[in-house]
């Protein structure tokens, strides 16, 4: 499998891999629920994305001024730093980097903190729980197909 997954123990460098080719479009998910983070790691993997994963908010920024990602999907309900504050800190990195941001609500309903999060200008909300098939036509819409292999 060649998703990675980091956490705040394991430091900010996702491992070195000779599986995700460099001209696949990378996407950064950072969510603390490690199961959903894995989850979104596989199967952005195998629809052909390089996906890295972050299980904190704070790692997540360190990851992604270590690298550049075509797209960051984030969780907003998180510790540390919380999804609404790696919005602010990501457009202050990089103003057009596209942002998904998901949640399942907490202090207050789900639909509150996405619509908050929209006034930041993300590229799409998902309300979890959200099927696969939802995510992978959001990812679509903000990252241009991958070209297909020549059929011989």
């Amino acid at each position: 499998m060649n998703d990675q997954i980091v956490s705040p123990e394991s430091g900010t460098r996702p491992a070195e891999s000779s599986g995700p080719s460099r001209s696949k479009p990378a996407i950064l998910i950072i969510d603390d629920d490690q199961a959903l983070c894995r989850a979104l790691c596989k199967t952005l993997s195998e629809a052909g994305y390089e996906a890295v994963g972050a299980l904190d908010g704070t790692v997540g920024l360190k990851l992604y001024s270590q690298k550049k990602f075509n797209l960051v999907i984030s969780d907003i309900v998180m510790p540390n730093c919380d999804g609404v504050e790696l919005i602010i800190a990501l457009r202050k990195m990089d103003p057009q980097v596209a942002i998904i941001v998901m949640s399942g609500g907490g202090r207050i309903s789900a639909e509150n903190y996405l619509r908050i999060a929209a006034a930041f200008g993300v590229s799409g909300v998902l309300r979890k729980p959200f099927s696969m098939p939802s995510l992978l036509e959001m990812v679509s819409r903000e990252i241009q197909p991958l070209p297909r292999p020549p059929s011989h």
